[in-house]
């Protein structure tokens, strides 16, 4: 594959898949993948005062693939950027995909960052639930995200519609890299 992108970022919403996206290209480019959640969350749900400064860092690198959608770092990432891969999935594809997550990770009590997990109670009885927030930040998040790729012209945009043209996408990427 010729010249292939060395500075990757990853959006979308809340539970678009974002990670698992970001880890692939990764593997496939022998990058270093960053989770932004990673670097966001101390234990117990605790912003980590580090975030900004270790965000900041990351996005400085030579070669990297950045996952997340954290606004103040999205935006520092996007000039840095090759290319930008938009996970701009529908909102019931997201919220179904954030659903089947969540059970999944209540159930067998996953740890995610810095020794956390997610609870029943949390994601559906609280404010702090992804659910709610995603609710709250989906259509917000869109239009931050389409003005970002009409500010930075310069950036190559990939933009996926649905999980089964990211799923193509990334299998040609698979191919290309064993081939």
């Amino acid at each position: 594959m010729p010249n292939p992108p060395k500075r990757i970022l990853v959006v979308g919403p809340t539970g678009s898949g974002k990670t698992i996206v970001g880890s692939q290209l990764a593997r496939v480019y022998g990058l270093e993948h960053v989770e932004l959640d990673a670097l966001h969350w101390g234990p117990d749900w605790i912003v980590r005062p580090e975030f900004e400064e270790d965000a900041s860092r990351a996005v400085q690198g030579d070669a990297w693939v950045i996952d997340g959608g954290y606004t103040r770092v999205t935006e520092v990432a996007w000039p840095r950027a090759e290319l930008v891969v938009w996970l701009d999935y529908t909102f019931p594809a997201v919220f179904t995909q954030l659903f089947f997550r969540t059970i999944r990770r209540c159930w067998t009590k996953e740890i995610v960052f810095s020794g956390n997990h997610e609870s029943w109670r949390t994601q559906c009885l609280s404010k702090d639930s992804l659910f709610l927030w995603l609710i709250q930040t989906y259509s917000k998040r869109k239009r931050t995200l389409d003005g970002l790729a009409q500010k930075h012209p310069g950036v190559s945009l990939l933009q996926h519609l649905n999980r089964k043209q990211t799923n193509a996408w990334l299998s040609s990427l698979h191919t290309h890299a064993a081939g």
